[in-house]
């Protein structure tokens, strides 16, 4: 197993939706600093996915809260 202790220490994980699957957020210091998603089966997992762009994790969080509001509506 490979550790990386700078991304997971003192992180916090925020499970969230994403295109109907399930994903986490990581955040360090109030700031979301990855998301992950992964395919997986009864087989086991087949592929993980990273994002480490902090535009790309903004664009999503931001998406997210667009949908929130929509629907309080």
């Amino acid at each position: 197993m490979v550790t990386c202790p700078k991304l997971w220490r003192e992180a916090e994980h925020q499970l969230v939706d994403a295109n109907g699957q399930t994903g986490v957020v990581v955040h360090r210091d109030g700031h979301a600093m990855a998301f992950m998603t992964m395919a997986a089966s009864k087989k086991g997992i087949h592929k993980s996915m990273w994002v480490f762009n902090p535009d790309k994790i903004a664009a999503f969080l931001d998406s997210r809260s667009r949908h929130t509001a929509a629907l309080r509506r």
